[in-house]
């Protein structure tokens, strides 16, 4: 299977960019327990906005692999999709 036919993920670029601060500010015994209670802050200090969804992983899949039938089909259609826990996870059905 060639490289462009594995499945991949990627963190959105935002919450990537807030791991990444997280990660280089605080030490590793506290990043769990910090992220923890970010929701609780989150929702104190900026519960009044309106909010927009965020994909916390994108996902790319290779159609052959949601669709084994289609072997040989060289359609491409990107689909929204929800996992687990009820977060928005994008495929990119290639």
């Amino acid at each position: 299977m060639s490289r462009d036919r594995e499945m991949e993920f990627k963190v959105d670029e935002h919450l990537q960019l807030v791991l990444e601060f997280m990660q280089s500010n605080f030490p590793a015994s506290k990043l769990i327990g910090i992220a923890e209670k970010l929701p609780e802050m989150a929702r104190l200090l900026w519960g009044h906005f309106e909010q927009e969804p965020v994909c916390s992983l994108l996902l790319s899949v290779p159609k052959t692999l949601e669709h084994p039938s289609r072997l040989f089909s060289s359609e491409s259609s990107p689909e929204k999709k929800c996992v687990g826990d009820g977060s928005v996870v994008e495929a990119d059905v290639r």
